[in-house]
């Protein structure tokens, strides 16, 4: 009898050493996160006002590129990246009070075309990219104020519509065929939507009914926050708030943060100083959660996974707080800040992936003038 319950305590402590073992293989970088150090390079230092960046593979290459804009420049210019130096290329150097730009494959004929706003020509435009040059060609002059634009086959008909928000319109624009576009009103009410100043948006189906809905940020100081849009499937859109006191939201992004197979949403609150991701659970129904509080100004996060443990980490900007931040998932909706920099003057915009191909991903940052990459060096 002594001799069996040795056994089974042998057993029982072999199991428990074979179970550790297993863990630790299974999660390595989990267990053993390195510190991640980017070094930074500056791309450009004369890009007055950058406000949006965002990355393609613009010349077919098969690396990412780089494009953004300008608001006070007037610039759309693109970086182009080979062998660890970035030349410039300017796609547009005229459009007045550019805001926004987005990379989209819109005529469908293989490469990547370039969609932007410029605020003060009160237009939409999108630039064909023809290989060695862009071609540019106006959806509208009469939108007023234009601000964001997106672009997904909204209606399910094969081919790219584009989404946009004005100073006092949401709307999606049917593409007709022949890239000819028919503008759908979103939002009903202009005196509440332009007191809500909508910017970044995005189509989802939160409701699992077979039709996209919307999701909007609004950066109004005193009407702000989440807004989504059902999709009532007739041509129209029934508002619904999902924040309060959650002011002057100027960017959205959207990723899986709980792994559970639907888009998330990760946003800061420029007013109320905080970085949280809102988590999906279906019917409208986004629960708030706070990445990070205190973070001065902040101006929004970019979902990445970005020490490979195989969750979801953001990369955040603080716009008064001059930093750039990346927030550690370490699980139960908790977050660990690792500060890149203090010395961000003007962050408006960053993204993510990995430009140099040595399979971890480094980042890059808009900010006053500047465009910058701060490289990871976790792969060196």
């Amino acid at each position: 009898m002594v001799n069996l319950e040795k056994k089974t305590k042998r057993i029982i402590l072999i199991a428990s050493v074979i179970g550790i073992i297993i863990i630790i293989i299974s999660f390595p970088i989990y267990l053993f996160v390195p510190n991640l150090i980017f070094v930074k390079h500056v791309i450009d230092d004369s890009f007055w006002a950058a406000n949006y960046i965002a990355y393609a593979d613009l010349d077919g290459d098969n690396d990412q590129d780089l494009v953004g804009c300008a608001y006070y420049g007037d610039d759309i210019a693109w970086w182009e990246y080979s062998e660890g130096n970035f030349t410039k290329h300017f796609i547009d150097s005229s459009f007045t009070r550019v805001i926004h730009v987005h990379p989209e494959d819109l005529d469908r004929d293989g490469d990547i075309d370039i969609l932007a706003t410029s605020e003060v020509l009160d237009q939409l435009a999108w630039w064909e990219n023809n290989g060695t040059h862009f071609t540019k060609h106006v959806i509208t002059s009469s939108y007023d104020h234009p601000l964001r634009i997106n672009s997904i086959d909204f209606d399910n008909d094969g081919d790219i519509d584009i989404l946009s928000t004005s100073i006092n319109e949401v709307s999606w624009w049917e593409n007709e065929g022949n890239l000819n576009f028919t503008q759908h009103a979103v939002s009903s009410d202009l005196n509440s939507t332009f007191d809500e100043h909508h910017h970044f948006i995005h189509a989802v189906d939160l409701n699992r009914d077979g039709n996209l809905d919307l999701v909007t940020g609004g950066a109004s100081t005193s009407h702000g926050g989440l807004f989504c849009w059902k999709n009532e499937g007739n041509g129209t859109f029934t508002k619904i708030s999902v924040t309060n006191n959650y002011m002057r939201v100027h960017d959205v992004r959207t990723g899986d943060m709980d792994r559970d197979g639907d888009l998330d949403f990760v946003c800061g609150s420029f007013s109320s100083d905080e970085l949280s991701w809102f988590e999906n659970r279906g019917d409208f129904n986004l629960i708030k959660h706070n990445i990070a509080v205190n973070f001065d100004g902040s101006n929004g996060g970019f979902p990445c996974d970005l020490d490979r443990d195989g969750d979801m980490d953001v990369v955040g900007l603080a716009y008064n707080g001059e930093k750039i931040s990346w927030f550690e998932n370490v699980g139960f909706n908790n977050f660990n800040e690792h500060i890149i920099s203090e010395d961000v003057d003007q962050a408006t915009s960053c993204c993510v992936f990995d430009i140099d191909k040595d399979s971890d991903l480094d980042i890059f940052s808009a900010a006053g003038s500047e465009i910058a990459f701060w490289e990871n060096t976790l792969s060196n």
